[in-house]
């Protein structure tokens, strides 16, 4: 969603994203939880399938190593 297997920094936050927005859906209602992942994958993988960050922030990260 936010990064890949080149992208370790992204796929972090995505799973920071994902499960602090579940957590707090699952404050309101338990079955929520489960709906609210969902959703947000889905939407990003519509919004921007490729990420959500830039190829250009990725290639800096990568050719700075």
């Amino acid at each position: 969603m936010f990064g890949s297997v080149g992208q370790p920094y992204g796929a972090m936050a995505g799973a920071l994203v994902i499960g602090m927005a579940s957590e707090l859906a699952a404050i309101w209602t338990p079955a929520l939880k489960q709906v609210v992942a969902f959703v947000i994958l889905a939407v990003i993988l519509l919004i921007r399938p490729a990420g959500l960050w830039r190829k250009s922030f990725v290639q800096m990260d990568v050719a700075a190593r």
